[in-house]
Parts: structure tokens; C-alpha cells; sequence
């Protein structure tokens, strides 16, 4: 009921929104994925999912735990912090919506919930992956894979860890040792939440 509401909305205050959206996700879909059968390793996608999103699978395209937290850093810590989900972002690239209001917030967060009844969070996940920015000559999963020299089709855990973590820290063209640090850094902390990640749902 909630989500058919949210819906519903959406497609009454941004029905034009929605529909470039919608047309430039199906061309990418169509373009770039086989049918709702996964195209990626599932550890790229499970790194991706940990790093950006912990309850991916939870949510309807947008978080309220995250976003409650986030506000919470906001008024008591004066920090900023992102609350977006992967749906979320994905919206942002697919549209080039880089406003940065309320107004933009709450209107991707009505399209996201619009994107997951239409598409399944294998195609949305994998699709950001495709769109995502990992750092110059990287744009997409496909070029980044290319510039690190990785089989994309037979990533490994320290490849899929390397790639994740330049979503964070997009890796420059020419990469000082301070932005080096940042990403070994997101790299160490990405390790340690699979480790977490693995002995709470297998322990």
C-alpha cells in the first residue's frame, strides 16, 4: 500500500521526470545487460551492495534508517554524510541531476521507489555499475575494468575491492600519494566490513 502510494505520487509530480528516466534506463538495459541474468561476479556485486547500500535488498529505493542517521550527524556532529542508495544514485546519474536542494532529494527519492517496481535490483545494481564513475578514462565498469587491466567478466576479491572502492575516491590521472592513502584506506576498511558482512549472515 505504502509503495502503490509513493508511486502514485511520484508519477503525479514528476511524470516528465519519469519518463526520460524510465527511457534512458530501458536503453541502457537493453544495450549493455542479458535479460534479468546476473553479468557481473556476485563478490563485485556483494562489494558494491556493502560499500554503498547494506540494505539494498531491504528498502523500496530509498533508506530511512540512512537518511535518519544522516541528519542525526547533520544537527548533533555538524557532518555531513551521504544517505543515498545505489537506486538513489543511479537516478542522479541516469538524469545528470546534480542540484544540490531538498527539492532534487525528494524528487529521487520518489523516482527510485518508481525504478524498483518497474526494474528488479539485479538489473539496478548492475546498471549502475555500467553508468557509475571510478575515476578519469573510467567511466562505467567496463572502462574502469579496461584501465585496471581486470577481466571484468572474472573479477577477484581484491579486483572488485580495488574497483569499489574508487566510487568513493575516484581515481585521478595522475594519482598523489595523499589520494593514494584515501583509497588503500577504503580498500582496508571495504576488507573488514566483508569479513563483518560474511561471519553475520554465515557465522
Amino acid at each position: 500500500m505504502f509503495v502503490k502510494l509513493i508511486t502514485l505520487i511520484a508519477l503525479f509530480f514528476y511524470k516528465e521526470q519519469w519518463e526520460i528516466l524510465y527511457i534512458r534506463a530501458r536503453r541502457k538495459y537493453s544495450k549493455n545487460l542479458d535479460g534479468n541474468k546476473r553479468m557481473f561476479p556476485y563478490l563485485l556485486i556483494e562489494t558494491l551492495i556493502i560499500a554503498e547500500d547494506k540494505r539494498f535488498y531491504k528498502h523500496y529505493g530509498f533508506d530511512p534508517i540512512a537518511i535518519v542517521r544522516a541528519l542525526q550527524r547533520i544537527i548533533f556532529y555538524k557532518k555531513l554524510e551521504g544517505a543515498s542508495t545505489i537506486t538513489q544514485q543511479l537516478v542522479r546519474t541516469l538524469l545528470n541531476d546534480k542540484e544540490i536542494t531538498i527539492k532534487r532529494k525528494v524528487r529521487e527519492i520518489f523516482l527510485s521507489v518508481l525504478l524498483e517496481v518497474k526494474l528488479s535490483k539485479t538489473i539496478i545494481s548492475e546498471l549502475y555499475l555500467y553508468e557509475a564513475y571510478f575515476g578519469w578514462k573510467m567511466n562505467g565498469i567496463q572502462e574502469a575494468c579496461l584501465r585496471k587491466n581486470y577481466n571484468i567478466w572474472d573479477l577477484n576479491l581484491e579486483q572488485s575491492i580495488a574497483l569499489i572502492a574508487r566510487l568513493k575516491y575516484p581515481e585521478p590521472r595522475f594519482l598523489s600519494d595523499e589520494q593514494e592513502k584515501k583509497i588503500n584506506q577504503r580498500e582496508s576498511y571495504l576488507i573488514r566490513q566483508l569479513k563483518t558482512w560474511k561471519e553475520s549472515n554465515h557465522g
